[in-house]
């Protein structure tokens, strides 16, 4: 019992483990942003360094809004949304940050649905 409360622990709170990929930083993005994961999630695109593009959908997946995400660090990002969203509902934050962390790269569900 005590190893499961450890990895359930360590699941939700440790911070991502070596580089991530664009949909580790999507779901992320995602997360904080207020966006839907339950479709299908874009990947970011790198756009130079330490910024990024991300799609991100709203939270009743009826449309995606793009975020540009600047890295703050190995992990942790800011970003603005730069389109204006009148239809969200509840609307999407306009400014989010975080940290990419294990839970994002290790997403078991999704997984199993993924092409």
């Amino acid at each position: 019992m005590l190893c499961f409360v450890a990895a359930l622990l360590g699941y939700l709170f440790l911070p991502a483990i070596g580089p991530f990929s664009g949909r580790t930083l999507s779901y992320s993005v995602h997360r904080e942003a207020g966006g839907s994961t339950a479709l299908e999630v874009a990947r970011c695109r790198e756009r130079g360094a330490s910024r990024w593009d991300c799609p991100v959908w709203d939270a009743g997946g009826s449309a995606t809004y793009r975020y540009r995400v600047e890295m703050r660090d190995r992990s942790c990002w800011r970003a603005r949304k730069t389109q204006p969203g009148d239809s969200e509902s509840p609307p999407l934050r306009v400014r989010v940050a975080g940290c990419v962390d294990l839970s994002d790269q290790l997403r078991p569900l999704h997984r199993l649905f993924e092409p």
